[in-house]
């Protein structure tokens, strides 16, 4: 009787930590989704002609949770107008049972 109730409270245990890696290995999932995201937009604006780059912000999903990617333009400059380039911030938020979760990643594009 005894074993049975501390192989229950064993069993108990183990259960709840397994949710709780199911948890984190989905978190980490989408955290990675995100980045890709992210990365896909800051190489899009390298391949782009330098004037062409310009703030911009999308709706579209991570796995399965909608989530927003906005692209946010700094014009920069290292003391002189020959040497200016771009920074760009991508941001990716999105909601995920109530929660929100944000991932960021910067990039600078410099005239070519």
């Amino acid at each position: 009787m005894v074993a049975l109730m501390i192989l229950g409270i064993m069993m108990m245990g183990t259960g709840a930590f397994f949710a709780h890696a199911m948890n984190l290995i989905e978190n980490a999932r989408s955290s990675r989704v995100a980045l890709e995201a992210a990365s896909a937009r800051i190489d899009e604006a390298l391949t782009a002609a330098y004037d062409t780059v310009r703030d911009a912000n999308e709706t579209t999903t991570v796995g399965e949770w909608p989530a927003t990617i906005a692209c946010a333009i700094t014009e920069r400059s290292a003391g002189t107008p020959v040497y200016r380039y771009k920074e760009i911030t991508v941001t990716v938020t999105w909601s995920k049972r109530g929660a929100d979760h944000t991932v960021s990643l910067t990039g600078i594009v410099g005239r070519r």
